[in-house]
């Protein structure tokens, strides 16, 4: 895994999961070592993807002037 990929669940994508850790003396730890959050999905090995990057945008003044800019570059500047 490099500094651009995460771990995620392989049903639903998401980066929720957790590692079983078998720490209850003599229950062995269940093939299935991972655990999904958000889908409840057990597995035995994660997916590694690439991370995700969502764009919040910006509002107010900041927003005016990023959309003005960004305007300005598809109309052209004269």
């Amino acid at each position: 895994m490099t500094d651009d990929t995460i771990t995620a669940c392989p049903a639903c994508d998401a980066t929720d999961i957790y590692q079983r850790t078998g720490a209850v003396p003599d229950v062995p730890r269940e093939p299935e070592a991972y655990y999904c959050e958000r889908c409840g999905h057990n597995f035995d090995a994660p997916v590694e993807r690439e991370r995700a990057v969502e764009d919040y945008g910006v509002s107010g003044l900041a927003g005016e002037l990023a959309a003005a800019d960004s305007l300005r570059e598809v109309v052209g500047d004269d």
